[in-house]
């Protein structure tokens, strides 16, 4: 199996791309092994006892659940390590899970907007508070 790695457009990626997504991942199906996909790998890696390096090689491959010579995903990859949850239902919330946000904004900027969603929820309670008491 070919390592893939930052940088790679090989139709490996497409395939990595839609197996971490089965893993609760979002990652535009583009083709191109760019660092949001990096930092869901080094996630995913990190999560499966791996070397955490960003490289999918045998193991990660693996890991994924893929084998050499296939060109579908295999039916029960995707389950969370409980075993209950399927991850692409995706029930978590993008800004809320370290694990979704960590690909696309860095720990810093994920506090922020945690932040600025609670500011927005008591500014939207507030609002609703004053329209009840004012009608």
């Amino acid at each position: 199996m070919e390592n893939i790695k930052q940088g790679s457009t090989v139709d490996l990626v497409n395939i990595a791309q839609k197996l971490l997504n089965t893993w609760g991942y979002y990652l535009p199906l583009n083709g191109i092994f760019d660092e949001m996909m990096y930092f869901a790998v080094i996630d995913f890696q990190k999560g499966h006892g791996l070397v955490p390096d960003g490289i999918i090689g045998p193991n990660t491959w693996t890991a994924l659940g893929f084998t050499e010579g296939s060109t579908e995903i295999p039916a029960g990859v995707g389950v969370t390590a409980s075993g209950n949850i399927p991850a692409n239902e995706k029930t978590v919330d993008l800004l809320i899970s370290p694990k979704i946000a960590a690909p696309i904004v860095t720990s810093k900027v994920t506090s922020v907007l945690r932040s600025g969603i609670l500011y927005i929820a008591i500014a939207a309670i507030a609002v609703l508070y004053y329209m009840y008491e004012n009608r």
